[in-house]
């Protein structure tokens, strides 16, 4: 403004300089105010980014055929807790997820690969529901595993995430695989690197999903 005013009584060479000099500044004060009346994020776009950054606890038990992708479950899943060992049965399994619900080390999402190694029961699908709570989201996989009981077992696992449908989330490994045979090796069981790629690629959706629990 005192550039301005100065400008009525300026000869025209100091005429031409302050207007160069508002000019130069005049931008300046463009950013300032846009700074000053620039809206904030909206709510839903707050909330959208405070979902994407929270972390979501995976605890993960399996036999071989998840440790066969560990590595890349815990690229895919960050901090994915992941404990899978070679010829694991369903009653172990059980005993591990009470010993981590005990000492308070189960996470938000249970990660469910179990079957392949033995039959399993309705009442163990039943244990294993109960141990996890009503807080917790609980994602078993089919099997597609070359032994008697893989018809049995997938009977077992489809039925108990009917009975429970508001806890347990279902993933149809046994399809997914026979839609992609090439990512077993021969014995049609465990995964080819490939094959690991795939099975991750499959379950991040279903446990890195915010707002765990049904």
């Amino acid at each position: 403004l005192a550039l301005l005013a100065e400008g009525a009584t300026r000869p025209p060479s100091a005429e031409r300089e302050r207007a160069a000099s508002v000019a130069a500044l005049t931008p300046l004060f463009a950013d300032d105010v846009a700074r000053l009346f620039r809206a904030p994020p909206a709510p839903a776009e707050v909330l959208a980014q405070a979902e994407a950054t929270a972390t979501v606890r995976v605890t993960a038990v399996g036999d071989s055929v998840m440790l066969g992708a560990a590595h890349q479950l815990a690229a895919d899943v960050p901090g994915i807790d992941l404990d899978a060992s070679v010829g694991r049965q369903v009653g172990e399994v059980i005993a591990l997820l009470r010993e981590r619900e005990a000492n308070g080390q189960l996470g938000d999402v249970v990660l469910l690969h179990i079957g392949n190694n033995g039959r399993f029961s309705d009442a163990q699908f039943d244990r294993i529901v109960e141990v996890a709570g009503p807080e917790r989201r609980v994602v078993f996989l089919t099997l597609k595993v070359a032994r008697e009981w893989e018809e049995a077992n997938n009977a077992v696992i489809a039925r108990g995430a009917e009975r429970h449908a508001r806890a347990v989330v279902l993933v149809d490994w046994r399809a997914a695989a026979l839609e992609r045979p090439e990512v077993l090796w021969t014995d049609d069981t465990h995964l080819r690197p490939e094959g690991a790629v795939y099975y991750a690629a499959l379950l991040a959706p279903h446990v890195t999903a915010t707002g765990a629990g049904p």
